[in-house]
């Protein structure tokens, strides 16, 4: 009898999730431009910081990507990947537009609506790439949350990529879910089209993303389920996914499974034999499936996997006194 996962700590997230969760960063004007805080007098104006994520090489080449216009007088990009950090020089402008060089490739920002900044002519190892970056403001860095997909639970498209997540820390939530596909095509779901789903495991209302960056409070939390989002192709994704590090390291859960809710895929994966609204164990990050512009059929359909490169476990007490648990194993025969 497959157990499912009680975890009562809801009261416990929830409060994390609601105190101060600006993350600090370094005030001062640091070359780092990871860290480097936005000016506040240019919180609206096209100069600035921004952040995101680029993508290049079939998706091989995947990292974090800054953007600074000015905000230190000077101009310049950095990408870090989980492997190598890449600074970017200023080669030349014209107008609003901007185009870095460095010795693996360039690309250009256009800033002219700062608002909604066009990242173009991505060139990484002389592969074709995207980017995507949004603005910065002193109130809080953007938080890159990078993530990747696979086909193994349904490979009829062979679809795989990135699948990351842009946060305003100052909220803990998502503001961006991007996804681009191993053959280039970059897609983009804003949070005013994100589901609220189903709080699950947690007792602050989805989607979202906490990170405590003081070890002992031992908090990355990640959840967003029942998510519907439909293409410009007409093809529409289904997807759950849910981390909380503090939850998997009380219950010795390793971190390329997840603790969710599976509200979608509870009856595409699972059969329904997930109790509704519990807070299960289950053997992945998260859920996709691709179902076809005429609504018939899915053809398409895998894991989402979260970088937790990063993480390190602590060990700590259960919070909870459980039975001994077994994880719900994803199950693509109803398909």
């Amino acid at each position: 009898m497959k157990k499912i996962l009680y975890v009562a700590i809801g009261a416990l997230l929830l409060a994390s999730c609601t105190k101060d969760e600006v993350s600090a960063v370094d005030t001062s004007m640091s070359a780092d431009l990871s860290v480097m805080l936005p000016q506040k007098s240019y919180d609206t104006s096209d100069k600035g910081m921004y952040a995101g994520v680029i993508v290049a090489n079939e998706a091989q080449f995947h990292g974090k990507l800054w953007v600074n216009i000015g905000n230190d007088s000077n101009v310049s990009a950095l990408v870090k990947t989980n492997n190598e950090e890449i600074t970017f020089e200023i080669a030349s402008q014209n107008g609003n537009v901007y185009h870095f060089e460095s010795e693996r490739g360039s690309f250009d920002v256009d800033v002219t609506n700062y608002r909604d900044v066009v990242v173009s002519n991505v060139s990484i190892d002389q592969t074709s790439g995207n980017a995507r970056v949004i603005k910065e403001t002193n109130a809080a860095k953007v938080q890159a949350v990078l993530g990747t997909f696979d086909d193994l639970l349904l490979p009829d498209l062979g679809w795989t990529g990135t699948f990351d997540f842009l946060v305003d820390p100052a909220t803990a939530y998502m503001t961006e879910v991007i996804v681009t596909s191993a053959s280039g095509t970059m897609s983009i779901d804003f949070a005013a089209d994100m589901e609220v789903g189903d709080t699950g495991c947690y007792g602050a209302e989805p989607p979202f993303f906490f990170q405590d960056l003081d070890p002992a409070a031992n908090l990355f939390e990640m959840y967003a389920v029942g998510q519907i989002w439909t293409l410009p192709s007409g093809m529409t994704i289904l997807y759950d996914l849910g981390f909380s590090k503090n939850i998997m390291d009380a219950n010795t859960i390793p971190y390329t499974d997840g603790v969710l809710y599976p509200e979608l895929m509870n009856s595409i994966l699972f059969g329904g034999t997930i109790e509704t609204s519990a807070c299960t164990w289950v053997d992945a990050n998260g859920y996709y499936v691709i179902i076809n512009p005429e609504g018939t059929a899915y053809i398409g359909g895998g894991f989402i996997n979260i970088d937790t490169s990063g993480l390190t476990p602590v060990v700590t007490s259960p919070l909870v006194e459980t039975a001994t648990m077994t994880k719900y194993t994803a199950n693509p025969s109803g398909l």
